[in-house]
């Protein structure tokens, strides 16, 4: 057999296993998708969800760990399988998260913005915040502000009728943009 047909003879056995990132892109696009059928509540619902089994991970693993690696040899081995997969499930539901939130514009303010960055980023990956439920506050934030912004639309959608074109441009970019520059 040439060298190419015995390469693809040995990866047809091998299980092809998606990456973490393919599948919290995929995660994500559904969970926006269900927001686009109008199911606000039900995408943000799974995604608080996600959110909360990520901040109890996080919790129960620091509990499990401190219980199990007391035991000899068994509770470090069982540390060490444990850990792999704390980490995979947890970047998985973190980047399922991270990529739905930012598609929601919650961080448009600065001040939002720098309050996400200490919290969410830097605290929740310091070993003493780590059982903080940040991850779940982020999603009420980001579902808070979505919330709002979509009774804001609605209320100019109700004023639209009888409008300039120079004001509808300036609705135009409160609702696809974000408001101006100013408040970025």
């Amino acid at each position: 057999m040439p060298p190419q047909n015995q390469e693809q003879g040995q990866q047809k056995g091998r299980v092809k296993f998606p990456s973490v990132e393919n599948l919290a892109t995929k995660i994500s696009g559904k969970l926006n998708e269900e927001i686009a059928s109008g199911n606000e509540i039900g995408a943000f619902t799974i995604a608080l969800m996600m959110a909360a089994a990520k901040d109890v991970m996080d919790l129960s693993y620091l509990t499990l760990i401190g219980l199990i690696q007391g035991i000899p040899i068994v509770g470090q081995a069982i540390a060490v399988v444990i850990a792999p997969l704390k980490i995979a499930v947890g970047l998985l539901l973190t980047l399922s998260l991270q990529y739905f939130l930012f598609r929601k514009g919650f961080l448009k303010k600065l001040k939002v913005r720098v309050y996400y960055w200490i919290f969410g980023f830097l605290f929740d990956n310091l070993p003493a915040f780590d059982a903080l439920p940040i991850q779940s506050l982020m999603v009420i934030v980001a579902w808070r502000t979505v919330r709002k912004r979509a009774g804001n639309a609605r209320e100019k959608l109700k004023q639209i009728k009888g409008r300039s074109e120079a004001e509808l441009q300036q609705i135009y970019r409160d609702l696809v943009l974000g408001g101006s520059s100013l408040d970025q």
